[in-house]
């Protein structure tokens, strides 16, 4: 099952204009004055490796050139999520092949005789610093005395990393649900997921404005999936005074779905102690039974909530079919419908997703 950082990722920065904020700010000067930005498209593609995808996750985009550039095919822009704790010293390998990957889709489905230009973004949050070669030559043993004769035959691919654990919160680009998706992955402790939007006040009410309600339950959702605990009562405090009552509305609505099939002695025993105490004890019953008794079920409702969110993001609104029927799903069909969701034109073809065995 995909994970929250990989959840959040792409629930906020599959939306065409979180992306076109965020990446328009950080492909280098050049680059962006000489992009169409407003044609920016979200391919559904994936081309991470199988085996690196529970480290890993990417999204593709599509953006066209000016017309005074006089380039034909869009260029390709990448994000690469690398959430891991430690920086990769193979990733220049890794960015190369994935780039050919690019290509050979390319050249199997467009048939033209050039290849799209490809800017690869390497988005890392992981604790230690990234101090890993960003070029492919660095990674190849040529003899010195032999370097300038043989610098043609020496791959010179590049990637851009954009390290959150470094960079200063000044620098944080985007508009406000990509900034705070951006915050939140910063933090070492996950415990300080709720602490967070509590400071950033001014941040999440432009996020409210420009995102609305979607934007929050994503939030909420993530912050109770990594940090398996509600907001205390100073946070909720804090928090609700600059959204309220919207926070604590969306807040009880996913604790308690997240509470309903996976925490229900909490929830019965709430029920005579009071609701906010039911809800407490509910999620840390789920931590103490482990696994089996509650936390993997509280995993798979936390994704149900973000895959719901994504779906509004997508296609403006769903029915109360398709919320019951990914309320009761499975964990692979959830699974399923979160890698497709961003190829998904009608809930007719979700529910078909859904479905599929």
């Amino acid at each position: 099952m995909p994970g929250p950082h990989d959840q959040l990722f792409k629930a906020t920065f599959s939306q065409p204009e979180q992306a076109r904020a965020f990446l328009r700010e950080v492909v280098p000067v050049a680059l962006s004055q000489a992009l169409h930005w407003e044609g920016l498209k979200t391919l559904p593609e994936s081309f991470v490796d199988e085996a690196l995808k529970e480290r890993q996750a990417d999204l593709v985009f599509s953006v066209p050139w000016k017309a005074e550039t006089g380039a034909t095919q869009p260029a390709t822009l990448t994000i690469l999520f690398e959430h891991q704790s430690s920086p990769e010293p193979w990733m220049a390998l890794r960015m190369a092949s994935y780039m050919l990957r690019i290509w050979e889709r390319h050249v199997q489905t467009e048939g033209t005789s050039t290849l799209p230009f490809i800017f690869p973004l390497v988005l890392y949050h992981g604790r230690r610093s990234w101090r890993e070669p960003l070029e492919l030559a660095q990674l190849i043993d040529v003899p010195s005395s032999l370097l300038g004769d043989l610098r043609a035959f020496v791959p010179s691919w590049s990637y851009r990393l954009f390290d959150l654990s470094q960079l200063a919160e000044e620098h944080i680009k985007g508009m406000a649900l990509g900034q705070m998706v951006q915050h939140v992955f910063r933090l070492h402790d996950a415990e300080q997921n709720f602490g967070e939007l509590a400071r950033l006040q001014q941040t999440m009410q432009r996020m409210m404005s420009e995102s609305g309600l979607g934007a929050l339950r994503l939030l909420i959702a993530y912050g109770l999936r990594v940090s398996e605990r509600l907001p205390t009562a100073q946070e909720r405090e804090t928090i609700e005074k600059f959204i309220e009552p919207a926070f604590e509305e969306e807040l009880m609505t996913v604790a308690e779905r997240l509470e309903a099939r996976g925490h229900k002695v909490g929830h019965q025993e709430g029920k005579q102690e009071g609701r906010q105490e039911g809800l407490e004890q509910g999620l840390e019953q789920g931590l103490e039974q482990g696994l089996e008794q509650g936390l993997e079920q509280g995993r798979r409702d936390a994704m149900a909530e973000m895959v719901l969110s994504m779906l509004q993001q997508k296609l403006g609104s769903i029915g109360t079919s398709l919320q019951s029927t990914v309320e009761s799903a499975d964990a692979a069909s959830l699974k399923r419908l979160f890698e497709g969701i961003l190829s998904l034109e009608s809930e007719a073809e979700a529910l078909a997703l859904l479905s599929k065995r």
